[in-house]
């Protein structure tokens, strides 16, 4: 067999996509830093390199590389118990002025803004979404405090230069809890507003042309005896946005001239079997248009683009097209199959999951027009792809030997030439600090490739040992010592996040140098003016 061909791809996040990355990061090491303080009380048992938060350290890296693959927004979110009891520690306890208690209290507000409102370090001037709030009601990024702190060995304002006592900073600090608003959400939401503007338009043209006769009659090339002989059958048809595919329904379809939200007048589900192409962008069935991915989503972007490539070049070969796009998280596989759906059309795309995957499986087996099939954790054993020619990995994978599983299902007995597989990387990100861990574990893809140990399951059968297969004692031991390695991994990871900052903090100096010096040259010229 012909060894698969390994790529690697980094992209540029894009503006929202740093923003929510370093709105995780930001939290990340609040906890890590103001956890590893040691006042009169210690809270080292909630850090996140605790063992004990070893289910919290999971979620906190999972939530940082989702936001590597798509995720643009995360929302932070104050109580308004813990609001005034902030406002109140800074009048009470730090006696601050109005002036400092308005600037916090804009900073809270800002924060939790749903219209997404940045904050700027009055260090380095980064803008984020959070910040560290200072006793003397300074505003600072974590990176820069950290870095204040190590370089005197005391806990400082970076800002004014004024000492602050450990236990007021921690308790200082707003509760804020971080919930996801995902793109698919906020997209749909559009969309229904649109169509219901259309069904409002239409309704419109429908009343002003029975109005005026003279006009001619109001055409639509529905069949009104169709309504009526399904009117009957309205009532048990669900009216919910599953996937009509595969249903058992006696009827057939109607759509109307024009696209108004790609439904069925009688049941009321979207239209599945869309295909779109470099030519034909518009469904003839329900008239829906093909729409481009926006930039804002970098992966999804390149997949896209990178498809729609593939597929031009493709077009009536000997070997079709039958690309995998792989991902470990769900979400993720929502987000770019959303995109690749709304460009490609529900036929041409599988999603291997729920309970139609095995008929998903076998459109993307049998119909040369669908040419990508969505794929996740459940499907990276067991399955028979020797037919697929591409398999793209949208993140990292933390587990060498789940991305060889993914690799045999295509790299197996039958294959006729060689798959390509190519993974995606977020620059500046912690992908890329997982590739160096794999690197120094001697774990990383390019040594998976090399050395040929990907290799079908037949072969990891035969060569696997009988003293590991039957020897429990053994194989629970490498199990724990794996669990162990996993851990002290995600410590890892998490202790070296970096904020990604896309201007560099001279250059932000040298800025606002430059921009006060040509303000004080336009005073001069202006006062010169006057005085003449």
């Amino acid at each position: 067999l012909r060894r698969p061909i390994f790529s690697r791809t980094y992209t540029d996040m894009s503006n929202s996509e740093i923003l929510a990355y370093n709105t995780l990061v930001s939290a990340i090491q609040m906890n890590i830093f103001t956890t590893s303080m040691e006042g009169k009380t210690s809270g080292r048992q909630d850090s996140l390199l605790n063992v004990r938060q070893s289910k919290h350290a999971r979620v906190a890296l999972n939530n940082v590389r989702l936001a590597c693959c798509g995720g643009r927004e995360v929302q932070p979110t104050l109580t308004g118990k813990n609001f005034e009891l902030t406002i109140k520690m800074m009048r009470e306890n730090h006696h601050a002025d109005e002036i400092n208690v308005l600037r916090v209290e804009n900073f809270l507000r800002r924060m939790t803004s749903e219209q997404l409102q940045l904050s700027s370090c009055m260090t380095c001037g980064m803008h984020l979404q959070t910040l560290f709030l200072l006793p003397c009601s300074c505003l600072v990024c974590t990176e820069c405090i950290y870095a204040e702190c190590v370089k005197l060995d005391a806990y400082k304002c970076p800002v004014c230069n004024k000492s602050f006592d450990i236990d007021d900073f921690q308790t200082l600090q707003p509760g804020l809890d971080y919930n996801w608003k995902w793109n698919i959400e906020i997209d749909n939401k559009n969309r229904e507003s649109v169509a219901l503007l259309r069904e409002n338009q239409q309704e419109i043209l429908r009343l002003d042309r029975e109005r005026n006769p003279r006009d001619g009659p109001f055409e639509q090339n529905i069949n009104p005896d169709d309504l009526n002989r399904h009117q009957d059958g309205l009532v048990g048809i669900s009216t919910s946005r599953n996937r009509r595919r595969y249903r058992q329904t006696a009827h057939t379809c109607i759509f109307p001239d024009t696209y108004i939200d790609g439904k069925c007048l009688v049941c009321r589900e979207v239209h599945d079997e869309c295909k779109f192409d470099s030519e034909n962008l518009l469904c003839e069935v329900c008239h829906c248009q093909a729409e481009n991915c926006p930039k804002e989503e970098s992966k999804s972007y390149y997949i896209t683009n990178k498809l729609l490539q593939l597929w031009e070049s493709h077009y009536n070969t000997r070997r079709p097209l039958k690309a995998i796009v792989f991902s470990q998280f769900r979400e993720i596989l929502n987000v770019v199959g959303d995109r690749l759906i709304r460009r490609f059309g529900r036929g041409r795309v599988a999603e291997y999951w729920g309970s139609n995957r095995n008929k998903e499986l076998s459109s993307f087996s049998k119909l040369d027009d669908c040419f990508c099939m969505l794929l996740g954790q459940e499907g990276s054993h067991g399955l028979n792809l020797s037919f697929v020619t591409h398999i793209f990995f949208l993140d990292e994978i933390f587990d060498k030997s789940l991305e060889s599983q993914v690799v045999a299902r295509a790299y197996r007995m039958g294959a006729i030439g060689h798959v390509k597989v190519e993974q995606l990387v977020a620059k500046n990100s912690i992908e890329e600090n997982m590739i160096e861990m794999n690197k120094r574990d001697g774990n990383s893809s390019e040594t998976l490739y090399a050395k040929g140990t990907v290799v079908n399951e037949s072969k990891q059968l035969k060569e696997a040992p009988e003293s590991v297969l039957n020897n429990t004692e053994s194989l629970q031991k490498s199990i724990d010592k794996t669990g162990t390695e996993k851990q002290a991994n995600i410590a890892f990871l998490l202790s070296s996040l970096n904020l990604v900052r896309d201007i560099p903090r001279v250059d932000i100096l040298t800025k606002a140098k430059t921009k006060k010096k040509k303000c004080s040259k336009v005073r001069k010229r202006v006062q010169f003016q006057l005085d003449e």
